[in-house]
């Protein structure tokens, strides 16, 4: 993975893991597959759902704990800003998943140091993960759990790991992907479920709100705060 951690070129998927199971697994593999085609990677033929299940029970010891994998997906290349093929392979990581303690909400700053710009990787999970890494260590440094992040237009787009909807007191929304968020896949679920409408979140929305939700694949609802 030499190529991959000099620069970057590699997309993942994090992805929760108990019973022997991944649930929304043919979500992952299909926001992988998109990531690739659009890093012109040439996705494995062997890379399916029966492959990182069997990989993950094989890895895992206890399959009545809940786990965190990260299936990592690289250009297996040599050169240097230009590969010199485009065939990937793939990788999985496991972590143990802690439980979060009850009650909530998790405490939230806005993160403004660094914004994030809409392009054709925005959606995807990269190996440029920087912004969040910065903006994390904000959250730490400045008494928060968790950061907002921003897009060029300043206005809020998701958190650090997690997509976000708000509740106004009639309907429940997530911005769209135009603003720059990652197509997760606790959002995904949530619009095919109509439980949530895109829109544009402006910070006084967030100030407004009268409930806030983080969203990602792990946990698929947990309740934040905005503190100012």
């Amino acid at each position: 993975m030499e190529r991959a951690f000099v620069y970057g070129d590699l997309v993942f998927e994090s992805m929760r893991f108990e019973a022997g199971q991944i649930p929304f697994i043919s979500y992952h593999l299909d926001r992988l597959k998109a990531a690739a085609k659009c890093l012109k990677m040439e996705f494995p033929t062997q890379l399916n759902e029966t492959a990182v299940v069997e990989q993950a029970n094989q890895l895992i010891q206890n399959a009545d704990e809940a786990f965190k994998i990260r299936l990592v997906l690289y250009r297996d290349a040599t050169g240097f800003y230009l590969p010199n093929q485009n065939q990937a392979k793939w990788e999985l990581a496991i972590f143990p998943l802690s439980q979060r303690e009850k009650p909530m909400p998790i405490k939230m700053g806005i993160y403004t140091d660094i914004q994030k710009q809409y392009n054709q990787l925005s959606s995807f999970k990269t190996g440029n993960a920087l912004l969040y890494v910065m903006a994390s260590i904000w959250a730490k440094e400045n008494g928060f759990d968790d950061a907002f992040i921003i897009n060029e237009q300043g206005r809020v787009c998701e958190a650090t790991s997690s997509n976000f909807c708000w509740f106004d007191g009639t309907n429940w929304f997530t911005p769209p992907l135009t603003e720059a968020c990652v197509a997760g896949i606790g959002r995904r679920i949530l619009l095919e479920n109509e439980q949530v409408v895109e829109k544009i979140c402006y910070l006084n929305d967030l100030k407004a709100a009268q409930k806030i939700c983080l969203t990602n694949a792990i946990h698929l609802q947990t309740a934040a705060v905005l503190v100012e």
